[in-house]
This record gives C-alpha cells, sequence and structure tokens, in this order.
C-alpha cells in the first residue's frame, strides 16, 4: 500500500507513553490509546475501514470526537502537512555568508587519544604551530569577506590549542581591537583537554569570556582507557583537578564539559551521572565515530545497549530536575518551539560557507574534522586564495539531496554530518546509519522529556 504520509508522520511509544510527530510542521503530541490504534489501522486498510475497525474498540462518540480533532489540526497545518514550501525553500537557499572561523592554532597535542579523528593532533600530515602572524590573517580573512556581519565567532581547536595559548591570546586581543574600530564583536570559544590549565590562562580566558569546551569522558577508567599521556599513564585525574579549578575560578559558567563514549564502555549514562556527582551541570556526551576495524567502534549490534541507555539517562534526567539538581545535556537541551531557521533544518551546520577551518599554516578546510582530508582544500589565507567551489558543494548537499526525504526526523538533524557521512561511506551524500538511528532515539527521548518536564512546570505553578 502506498502511504506518502508515513515519510513525515512517525509515531514512537516510552514509557507507557504514546506520542505523534509530524515532520513538516515540526508539531510534537502526546496522544491516547484511540489516536494510536488510528495510526496502526491506516497503515493496513483504507481511512473509511480505519473507522469501522476503531468502532469494534471504542464508542462511536470517542471515535467522532478523535477524528474531529484530528482533522482539526490537519487543518491548522499541524498534521499531514505538506512540504511544498519547504521545498522551494531548498531549491533557494543562496550563498551564505561566512560568521565563523575554527583556529587549529595547533596540530599537535600532549595526549594521545586512542578515538581522535585528528590522529592525535596532526590530522595526518605534520605537526605544527599557527603563528600570530597567520592567526591575525584569518581574523583580517573574516572582516574583509564578510564586511557586514555584525558579531562573528572564532574558535580555537587542536590537537591541544593551549600548546600555543600565546597566539591563542595574541589573536584574541587582535581581534577585540579590529572589532572595536570597526564597530564589530566577537564571541570566542576554546576546545582543551584541559591538562595545560594554569593560573595566568585561566585569568585570561576568564577576563575575555572565552566559552571553554572541556575534554573528558567520565570516570578514571573509561577516560583513562582512551586519553592517556604519551607514555601511557591515564590523565583523568589531572584533567579533573585542572576543571575543577578552572570552574572554582569563573564561578562555573560558561562551559561544557565534552566527552566520547566508545563500545568498550557503553553505558554511558554511568558517565553522565559520575559526572553531574562530580559537579558538572552542562554535559555532552557522544558516540565515537570510527571505522569499522577500529576495536572501539560501535556496530548495529550495539544498538539495543545504547537505546537502552538513552531511556536510563532520561530517567536519571527527570529525577534529577524532581530534587532540583537538574543539569544540562547537549541532546536534551533543543527548543522545540524556538528551533533552528528553516535553511538550517534544510542544510545543517553551513560548514564551509557559514563556517570554516584554518590550519596552522593558512589552509583552509570546511570544517575541522575535514581538515587535511583529500578532496576537501579551499585554498590559503596567507597565498590569498579561496575558493567557495567545495563549500557550495557542502551547502547544496541538504536533506532534498541526499538518502533524507523520507525520514520523518530530517528536519530535526539536517541531514547529519557531512565529515561521518565521507569517513563511513566514501560519500558525504549518504549519512552514517548509525548515527541516524541514535539521532532519531535521542530526539524521541528530548520530545517525551519535554512533555515530562512541562508536566512539573504545571504543578509548580
Amino acid at each position: 500500500m502506498n502511504l506518502p504520509w508515513k515519510r513525515n508522520i512517525h509515531k514512537f511509544q516510552m514509557k507507557g507513553e504514546q506520542f505523534l510527530v509530524d515532520a513538516n510542521s515540526g508539531a510534537v503530541f502526546q496522544i491516547d490509546k484511540i489516536v494510536w490504534d488510528y495510526f496502526v489501522l491506516l497503515e493496513k486498510y483504507p481511512e473509511n475501514i480505519v473507522k469501522e475497525k476503531l468502532l469494534l474498540n471504542y464508542s462511536p462518540q470517542q471515535v467522532e470526537d478523535s477524528l474531529a480533532e484530528l482533522e482539526q489540526l490537519k487543518e491548522q497545518g499541524l498534521l499531514f502537512s505538506d512540504d511544498g514550501e519547504i521545498r522551494k525553500k531548498a531549491n533557494n537557499l543562496g550563498t551564505g555568508i561566512l560568521k565563523s572561523l575554527c583556529l587549529h592554532v595547533a596540530h599537535d597535542c600532549n595526549l594521545r587519544c586512542r578515538y581522535c579523528f585528528a590522529s592525535t593532533g596532526d590530522y595526518k600530515g605534520k605537526r605544527a604551530i599557527m603563528s600570530s602572524t597567520t592567526g591575525k590573517a584569518a581574523v583580517d580573512f573574516l572582516l574583509e569577506t564578510s564586511p557586514n556581519v555584525p558579531k562573528y565567532i572564532l574558535d580555537f581547536f587542536g590537537g591541544e590549542p593551549l600548546l600555543n595559548f600565546q597566539v591563542v591570546k595574541e589573536v584574541i586581543l587582535y581581534a577585540l581591537e579590529k572589532g572595536e574600530a570597526l564597530n564589530k564583536s566577537f564571541k570566542f570559544s576554546l576546545t582543551t583537554n584541559a591538562t595545560l590549565l594554569n593560573k595566568e590562562i585561566t585569568d585570561f580566558l576568564k577576563q575575555y569570556d572565552v566559552e571553554v569546551i572541556f575534554s573528558l569522558d567520565g570516570t578514571p577508567a573509561t577516560h583513562d582507557a582512551m586519553r592517556p599521556f604519551p607514555n601511557g599513564k591515564g590523565s583523568q585525574q589531572v584533567v579533573l583537578k585542572k576543571i575543577k579549578e578552572f570552574l572554582e575560578a569563573r564561578k562555573g559558567n560558561n562551559y561544557y564539559i565534552r566527552g566520547t563514549f566508545t563500545s568498550l564502555a557503553p553505558h554511558f549514562s554511568e558517565s553522565v551521572q559520575y559526572l553531574v556527582e562530580e559537579g558538572f551541570d552542562n554535559i555532552s556526551l557522544e558516540p565515537v565515530i570510527a571505522l569499522p576495524e577500529d576495536e572501539y567502534a560501535f556496530s548495529a549490534e550495539h544498538l539495543p545497549v545504547l537505546m537502552e541507555e538513552y531511556e536510563k539517562l532520561v530517567a536519571y534526567y527527570l529525577e534529577a530536575k524532581k530534587q532540583g539538581k537538574g543539569f544540562n545535556f547537549f541532546h536534551f537541551a533543543t527548543d522545540l518551539r524556538n528551533g533552528p531557521c528553516l535553511s538550517r533544518r534544510i542544510m545543517g551546520c553551513g560548514a564551509g560557507t557559514e563556517y570554516l577551518s584554518i590550519g596552522p599554516e593558512g589552509e583552509i578546510y570546511p570544517c575541522h574534522q575535514l581538515m587535511g582530508r583529500e578532496g576537501f582544500a579551499m585554498g590559503n589565507i596567507l597565498e590569498k586564495s579561496f575558493s567557495l567551489a567545495i563549500g557550495n558543494r557542502l551547502r547544496e548537499n541538504h536533506i532534498y539531496k541526499k538518502k533524507c526525504t523520507d525520514c520523518w526526523a530530517r528536519f530535526f538533524c539536517s541531514g547529519g554530518c557531512h565529515a561521518n557521512a565521507h569517513l563511513l561511506n566514501g560519500d558525504i551524500t549518504i549519512p552514517y546509519e548509525l548515527s541516524c538511528v541514535l539521532e532519531k532515539k535521542r530526539l524521541e527521548c528530548l520530545f517525551y522529556l519535554q512533555s515530562k518536564l512541562g508536566e512539573l512546570e504545571e504543578r509548580e505553578q
């Protein structure tokens, strides 16, 4: 039976409750048993037969009321909605405006993380440090390329960027000076393993309100198994102590703990709980992206465990909220009512057009994960060469060009990560399937949580 509506409607159950999602409108509904049964039957029978089947188990009044409610939602454009206008937008996305740079100030690292996509810092090339001349040239490049943008973003990345803190410092001061002269502002972030933090660095990052993303995987056993020093010694205790000292000095704001979990320790909800108990309240834990031959990679056989872990995390998250010990978990923090703009929902991250990565020697790539990969070089700021051809190819690789058009989650994940698709499938148009499955599960958890949190708010009022 041809069921064109199924590509836009998704139903799921969690903890004994039923939910319905309309992909095009973005509407999410908690539904009762009769509406659930309606959609189950609609997958098997024509609509006139569905009504007859419902009358076998429900009263005429119940059936009429439920069908009338569904019809009202349809008239409001919230259910069985059409994506014609969205498709038109997809065909006219424009070129995008560069707003953000990721500066790879150090293609080197003082740790030897086993799963590092940057090949322990050198990106499968040579170890290198960015000069202040290159860093400042990157700022100039950003200002000259997008002169009409009022606020820019600079991310400092590696390897380990604190191996080159002096350049980080000089570039931030230079950007602020240039911005003030042009009536522009900058937002800064820095991703670090925390091992090199000291008072000078802490004071500077606090003074200039730099958001800091810390790499910490969880418990000592979990973290040390994947993130050792070059001598093989685990780094967790050093990292944990340094992060706590840093957050105490700046009163705990403007940071994220960003960890990775692998198939060797798939019970990541325990790591989240550990991090919360250690006093952290902004947490992101992500599944490792690895090649199938890597011993720590995930495969389809791990999915049942991972699905269960997300549901365990949901229960823990809700209980923490009830006890006044709530925390932010990245994948549960999306505001469904004020989500990304339509173009972002269609084409995703903006890599290659709105966001670029600059290597230590001025090389330009679409993003930090594609840095150094063959076929993705876009030029060099020091050589005054820059081509948008690859960026435009990525921008045009939107959900209607990928194998996403029949997926109910397409406007929530925007087609997934280009770099992951390229790494696992050798083709940016073919999303990494395991990531797709996990993203759908996270979305279901998010929908369920927002329903439960809404109930908690109502009780507190």
